[in-house]
């Protein structure tokens, strides 16, 4: 699909993403959902990860793990414009906006600027809990599921090398609760060196994309009128109406 939508209230700080041109990258603190890409608490309550942690890394480390995990953005996306009915099922669902963006130019931006992102829009994946298993004596975690079956990979060799343990994270950061499975949600992470800055006195970062990757605007019968107003007088030409 050619594009990518996201729900966003009607305040003014949605006002402010569209007319400068920027996404807004929430970090965890950020998120509703207390246990919605939180990895120190998915650790502390699985104590196989836990362990293998550990193995990895002395206390110090995973303390400098778990504050650089607390300073990765996130920028969520559907890859569908929710109806009047099932934009209840989104966090700023209630009075809102959807927008539409060029999927393609900004998987462009992501992988030829700075961040040097490829496929920067990760599949969430809706779970009743992260699934781990063991089997003779080793642990296995789900890591894909589609209609030919499940794939479990073992948390020992996720934990092995910085590059395995890259793809654990992603995992981790891309399955939440099926609750929300109505969202069927991507996401953008910046993560690692990519995250703008480690101020931890800020909720989220300001990421500028190219202006024409805004494609439309799309209101809602309710959407509030004197937000639709401040829309029409802003001068945007690409409004509609779902």
């Amino acid at each position: 699909m050619s594009s990518v939508f996201r729900i966003r209230p009607c305040n003014k700080y949605t006002i402010d993403e569209i007319e400068n041109h920027y996404l807004w990258f929430s970090r965890r603190i950020g998120f509703k959902d207390s246990d919605d890409a939180n990895i120190g608490a998915f650790l502390d309550n699985n104590k196989v990860l836990l362990d293998a942690f550990n193995r990895l890394f002395t206390s110090e480390g995973i303390k400098t793990f778990r504050e650089k995990m607390d300073c990765t953005g996130i920028c969520c996306f559907t890859d569908k414009i929710p109806s009047e009915r099932d934009k209840r099922h989104y966090p700023e669902g209630k009075q809102c906006i959807c927008i539409e963006y060029d999927r393609e130019l900004l998987e462009s931006y992501f992988l030829n600027s700075h961040y040097a992102i490829a496929n920067c829009f990760n599949v969430v994946h809706y779970f009743d809990s992260p699934i781990i298993f063991e089997q003779d004596g080793e642990y296995h975690i789900l890591t894909k599921k589609n209609e030919d079956g499940c794939l479990y990979e073992s948390v020992k060799e996720l934990t092995r090398t910085e590059k395995n343990m890259d793809r654990l994270i992603k995992l981790l950061l891309t399955r939440i609760n099926s609750k929300y499975r109505f969202q069927d949600e991507l996401r953008i992470i910046l993560g690692g060196r990519n995250i703008p800055t480690f101020d931890k006195s800020i909720s989220g970062y300001q990421v500028p994309i190219p202006k024409n990757a805004i494609k439309k605007i799309h209101l809602y019968k309710d959407t509030n009128k004197v937000f639709k107003d401040s829309l029409f007088k802003k001068g945007f030409q690409t409004l509609c109406f779902v």
